[in-house]
């Protein structure tokens, strides 16, 4: 199998399950916890078939989502807790 493909594929799954927990999380259809808990999990399993080429793209993801979850819980009146990032 090409790993270009395989990786494209990885991170197209990895871009749509993010999407779908921020969706969620927006709705208020799960709690901020909840919401970051299956961010990380969505981010361990991605890693083991991240390549170096996706490193950048899972960094800027992972920091995108960070703020909307900020932003978010700032717009609902209760300040977050400690960064929520597995990415410094």
């Amino acid at each position: 199998m090409n790993t270009g493909n395989r990786a494209s594929s990885t991170m197209n799954v990895y871009k749509a399950e993010c999407a779908e927990i921020m969706r969620r999380f927006l709705a208020k259809q799960i709690s901020r916890d909840d919401c970051v808990a299956a961010l990380h999990a969505g981010f361990i399993g991605v890693m083991p078939e991240v390549t170096a080429n996706d490193v950048s793209e899972v960094r800027t993801i992972v920091l995108f989502n960070e703020r909307v979850i900020i932003d978010e819980m700032e717009r609902r009146g209760q300040p977050p807790a400690g960064s929520l990032s597995v990415v410094q």
